[in-house]
Formats: structure tokens, C-alpha cells, sequence
């Protein structure tokens, strides 16, 4: 978990939220066990047009082949230091520290997302991190992982091994991706538990 989270404070607001939506079935059973399980209620992540970041010009001359962002725990940071000292491809990694905006640029001149799994401890595939990629046009590479809600849907999903050759395939769909995203519309999904 996170070092600073203020997990008595996090049980607070859960206990006392007249309800709680989550996009994760995982943590339907957690959130039932802190507090009263008919408050609990599952809504599938998906697209919205607020979801396209009109900054976002994707073109053909990219500057790396792959973008990384997010927490780099468990078996990333080794799968991130692979891809970096492979000469075959060329790998952006922004952290927290990063300003938020270098996402939108990156997003723009990079070739490809990444989703990297993190180990036997995952729960589940953060949806927020595709959905944005997608949304605006990149395609995202992913190695699998804990998927109970099936966000890896809208990746190309590959073993991890063939990273670095896929990564600089000029060949990407990127509009069956897209396709795919925009299937699961996040307002319907909220409508039904709303």
C-alpha cells in the first residue's frame, strides 16, 4: 500500500457515504466488510466524450516508442528497466513528480501506452490509465493481469517477452482499440446504479 494513506480516515468517509460506487468488483467484498453491503454498488468504468483531450494531436513521427505512467510497485519497475536498456526500443516514463500536463504531451509522441502487471498481489487493472490512452487515440500494450472486469479488453494483450518487437511494430489498429473503448459508455454504466 501507499505510505502515507490515511487509511482510518479513508474507513471514515466509506462509513459514513450514503453510498459508494466502484469500478472494480474486487472491492465490492472489501467495501462490504467496512460497512453496510446494500450502500455498495459496482459500476464498470468506460468511455466519455469528456474523456478526449482535444490537446492530443497523435501523429506518425514518434518520439518514443512506449509511455509508462503511474506507480512503478512491484515486478514494473523491473519490466520498465528491461524495456529501458533494450536497444530495440525507446521508453518514456513519467512519474508523480512529472506535471500532469507532460501526460498529454507524451500521449501525443508516443507510439504506444503500456499496462504492466505487477505481480500475484494485483487485484485488478486500473481502467482510468487506458481509457484515457484509448480515448485519445493510443493504442496500449499490455502482459495481462488480475482482469475480473475485463478492461484489458481495449488493449493488445501479449506476453511480456515480445514486448520489445512489438513496440516498434508500425502496424498498430489503433481504431478497433478506439472502437472497443467507446462500447462501454461510463454514463450508462452510472445510470444503472444511480
Amino acid at each position: 500500500g501507499r505510505e502515507d494513506f490515511n487509511a482510518e480516515g479513508y474507513k471514515l468517509l466509506i462509513e459514513r457515504a450514503i453510498f459508494v460506487i466502484t469500478p472494480y468488483l474486487s472491492n465490492v467484498k472489501f467495501y462490504s466488510n467496512l460497512c453496510d453491503a446494500d450502500k455498495i454498488r459496482y459500476a464498470r468504468w468506460g468511455f466519455h466524450e469528456n474523456m478526449i483531450d482535444q490537446r492530443i494531436v497523435r501523429s506518425r513521427a514518434f518520439e518514443f516508442d512506449a509511455l509508462y505512467f503511474g506507480m512503478l510497485k512491484g515486478d514494473r519497475a523491473v519490466k520498465i528497466q528491461t524495456l529501458i536498456n533494450n536497444q530495440k526500443c525507446k521508453v518514456k516514463l513519467l512519474g508523480r513528480n512529472d506535471p500532469l500536463l507532460f501526460k498529454d504531451y507524451f500521449v501525443s509522441c508516443c507510439r504506444w501506452g503500456l499496462n504492466l502487471s505487477y505481480g500475484d498481489s494485483e487485484k485488478f487493472i486500473n481502467p482510468f490509465r487506458l481509457y484515457y490512452m484509448v480515448a485519445n487515440g493510443m493504442p496500449v500494450l499490455a502482459d495481462g493481469g488480475c482482469d475480473d472486469d475485463d478492461y484489458l479488453a481495449i488493449c493488445e494483450v501479449i506476453d511480456f517477452s515480445h514486448f520489445p518487437e512489438h513496440l516498434n511494430n508500425e502496424d498498430i489498429d489503433a481504431r478497433s482499440l478506439i472502437e472497443r473503448c467507446r462500447v462501454n459508455s461510463l454514463s450508462d454504466n452510472l445510470k444503472y446504479v444511480l
